[in-house]
Formats: structure tokens, C-alpha cells, sequence
């Protein structure tokens, strides 16, 4: 049998063990409560009036839970889920007239009308029953439904990160292993130093990134990495100004969340209309409230506006951000004629 019917039926039989325990607890619950007032053959009778009774409850309460809830009450059909809970109360009321008046007949051979004035004591339990087992049927939905959310949201997000991951490694890595290759042929003293760098940048992405969170640190040493490598392209053409200030190096964040803007500013920047090509990053913390301010020079020959954010992963940097610091974070992107900036606020 496949796995994912063995499953299912695994499924099916909790399901219908769970029903099962919930209306012995009540016959048991019923009887507990009558317990005291019994005697000798009274303890069997009790029980089985309960049992007999069930279906008065049970029929009432899966129509309202199978039909009147996900047919009705979710798509706000609430004339219609009114007119059936109204319509399984007048079943339960008449029902347990009728019921009672059965029992006297069986039990004590008498015959007469029920007053609907006796009944209402049992009939509010039964509503209360009926009401509990809703409850627990629309709880119990809503954690199932939370649980496929959280799922979604992190296979969104583990999705965005390979994603982020993909766009970083083609270009990236070429123009870094030709530099390093470069400076080997020149015997730089810079040739071990960036293979160490290297070896860390890609030892983030390959482990840490596929953490939930990473210490801030962590993500700071993989941006200055980055940028040390792409300083061996640029050279003395980059004016690059990096401030960090007030990191608390025991709060963490998700990984490849600075990254991506600082990427940006490289495959996106260049020398503007003086000849110099410049980035300034600024980096805070306080009180846990991480600020980051990126801003670069745009190419003299690309001063074209755009409406939207360019560059590598930033539309998915915005949906990872809302996906995993939803109301925790607000992100501004400016795209101006000489320059491109973002700043982010971020709660860790």
C-alpha cells in the first residue's frame, strides 16, 4: 500500500477515534453527574437513556459543523447559517419532548404529553453540547489552517533565499575568481587573503543562510567580505564609505537580508557625470531597532528613473522582509536621476 494511503488512512482512523472519545466523554459525563441520585438498576437505565439520545445531539451538531460552517458561515452566508442553526434548535427542542415522552412510556408505561417547560433544563445542555463541539470543530480548523500558512510562508521564504542565492553566485563569482587569478599572477600579497574572504562568503551561503537567523555579525562580515572582493575590481575608481555603529552582536536576523542592496549598488552603480563611482553604506542599532542607509552613484549614461526597484532580489528582499518581519519593518527606496537609495528600519 503507498505511503500516502497508508497515511490517509491513518487519518481517517484518529478522526474517527477522536468523534468517538468526545461523545463517550459526554454519555460518561451525564452519567457522572446523575450518579449520586441512582440506584441499583437506575445506573443501566441512565446510560441508556443517554445513548439512546444521542442522535438528537449528534445529528444537530454535524450538519451544523459539516454543512453550516464551511458551506455557509465561511463564505458569509449568514441569513442562510442562521436559518439552519434555527432549524437544528427547533429539531433538538421538539426532539427531546418526543425523546422524553418515549422513555416515560418504556420505562414507567406512561403515556401523557411532555410539557416544553420540562424539557428546557435538558434542552440548554444539549445546546451547550452542540455549541462545544462547533467550537472545537472551528478551533481545531483554524489551527490546520494556521499550520498551512506557516508552512507556506516558510517554503515562500526558503524559496526567495535560493532564489537570492541563484542571482548572487554566476556573475559574482566569475568576476572575483578572474581578480583573484590576477592577483596570483602578480604574486599580490592580497591573492591569500581573498581566497580566505571567498571561502567565507560562499561558507555563509552553502550552511548559515540556511538558517532561519543568523547573529547581525554574521550578516555584517558577509557584507564587508563581499565588498573586499569587489574592491579588487574597482580598485581606487570606488569611493566606498562604510559606518557601523551600535551592533548588538547577541540579536540575530535572516540571513541574506543586507546582501542584496549592497549587490545592488555594484551591478547597478557606476561613475556619474564628475567620473567617480561612490557608495555609501550606513549601518545602527539601537534598541534592537536596526537602521540600514545605502546609497550609490548611478551611471552618467543610465540616468533613467524607474518606477519600480531594480536590481538583484530587491522585490524579493520586500517579500521576504514582509514575509518574515511583517509590521516589523519599513523599507524606502528612492530612485532619483543621480542616485539610487534605500533605507531600511528594521524591529530584530
Amino acid at each position: 500500500m503507498p505511503l500516502s494511503m497508508i497515511r490517509e488512512n491513518s487519518n481517517h482512523i484518529a478522526t474517527v477515534l477522536y468523534h468517538t472519545l468526545f461523545w463517550a466523554v459526554y454519555v460518561l459525563s451525564e452519567y457522572l453527574a446523575n450518579y449520586p441520585h441512582l440506584k441499583g438498576s437506575e445506573h443501566f437505565q441512565q446510560v441508556w437513556t443517554v445513548l439512546i439520545s444521542l442522535p438528537l445531539l449528534m445529528v444537530p451538531t454535524y450538519i451544523i459543523v459539516l454543512v453550516a460552517v464551511p458551506k455557509f458561515l465561511k463564505q458569509n452566508k449568514n441569513v442562510a447559517f442562521s436559518l439552519i442553526l434555527l432549524a437544528c434548535a427547533a429539531f433538538v427542542f421538539y426532539g427531546r419532548i418526543i425523546w422524553l415522552e418515549l422513555i416515560n412510556y418504556i420505562i414507567y408505561d406512561f403515556s401523557g404529553s411532555m410539557p416544553a417547560s420540562k424539557v428546557v433544563k435538558n434542552v440548554v445542555r444539549d445546546y451547550a453540547i452542540i455549541a462545544l463541539a462547533t467550537a472545537i470543530y472551528i478551533i481545531n480548523d483554524w489551527r490546520r489552517k494556521e499550520k498551512e500558512n506557516k508552512e507556506l510562508v516558510e517554503a515562500k521564504a526558503k524559496s526567495d533565499l535560493e532564489l537570492l542565492k541563484r542571482q548572487l553566485h554566476p556573475h559574482f563569482l566569475f568576476n572575483t575568481l578572474n581578480n583573484i587569478y590576477s592577483l596570483s599572477l602578480k604574486n599580490s600579497k592580497q591573492t591569500g587573503e581573498s581566497i580566505l574572504k571567498l571561502s567565507k562568503l560562499l561558507e555563509y551561503l552553502v550552511y548559515q543562510s540556511g538558517e532561519k537567523y543568523v547573529l547581525i555579525e554574521e550578516e555584517l562580515e558577509l557584507v564587508r567580505n563581499y565588498i573586499d572582493l569587489e574592491k579588487l575590481r574597482y580598485g581606487d575608481e570606488l569611493k566606498l564609505v562604510m559606518a557601523v555603529e551600535g551592533i548588538d552582536n547577541k540579536l540575530k536576523t535572516a540571513p541574506l537580508i543586507l546582501l542584496p542592496f549592497v549587490e545592488n549598488c555594484f551591478k547597478h552603480g557606476g561613475k556619474n557625470e564628475k567620473g567617480v563611482f561612490w557608495i555609501k553604506i550606513r549601518i545602527k542599532m539601537f534598541a534592537g531597532l536596526l537602521t540600514v542607509f545605502i546609497e550609490n552613484s548611478k551611471p552618467a549614461k543610465k540616468k533613467v528613473r524607474s518606477d519600480s526597484a531594480s536590481g538583484v532580489g530587491l522585490s524579493n528582499i520586500d517579500g521576504r522582509l514582509e514575509l518574515l518581519y511583517h509590521n516589523k519593518y519599513i523599507l524606502d527606496i528612492e530612485d532619483s536621476v543621480d542616485f539610487y537609495s534605500i533605507k531600511l528600519e528594521l524591529n530584530l
